[in-house]
């Protein structure tokens, strides 16, 4: 489950939590905009913005690639925050996500072969800590500001 809150009241949040069907499991998870800083300080020296070439080879890996996807990442790469986990020996990118333009992550990827790793997980975190420390915000191309911190409290 993914969404993104700017308002200063939980209102909207509430109501949306309660159209969701809970017969079914969901994974939903936070992250706040100072606590990502810290996040995985260790594992962000192997994880690099993405540039065209990387661009280039998560296509050919991509299983949901079709005629106009490589031009489209060149460009998610180039226009918006995008990271990559890469091995530190060989080089290889073991997991990338790309950023959109409005600020949502989309196009999260982890190789066959590096699957159940946790990367998955790491790596749209990583983008979250990037896209903080350069004091982006979800909407922020839309034209939004954040009037007030989201305080994180259900009612």
């Amino acid at each position: 489950l993914f969404f993104h809150k700017l308002e200063h009241t939980n209102d909207t949040l509430t109501r949306a939590l309660h159209l969701i069907d809970w017969n079914y499991s969901w994974k939903i998870s936070c992250c706040f905009h100072p606590p990502v800083l810290f996040l995985h300080r260790v594992l962000y020296e192997i994880l690099y913005m993405l540039t065209i070439e990387d661009a280039v080879t998560a296509n050919s890996l991509w299983p949901y690639r079709t005629n106009g996807s490589e031009m489209l990442l060149k460009r998610l790469a180039l226009w918006n925050p995008s990271v990559g986990l890469f091995d530190k020996a060989t080089g290889e990118m073991m997991a990338w996500c790309f950023g959109f333009q409005s600020g949502a992550y989309g196009i999260l990827q982890v190789p066959v072969n590096h699957r159940r790793k946790g990367y998955g997980t790491i790596v749209p975190k990583m983008l979250a800590r990037k896209l903080a420390e350069l004091n982006r915000t979800c909407f922020e191309s839309l034209g939004s500001n954040i009037l007030e911190p989201c305080t994180g409290h259900v009612t």
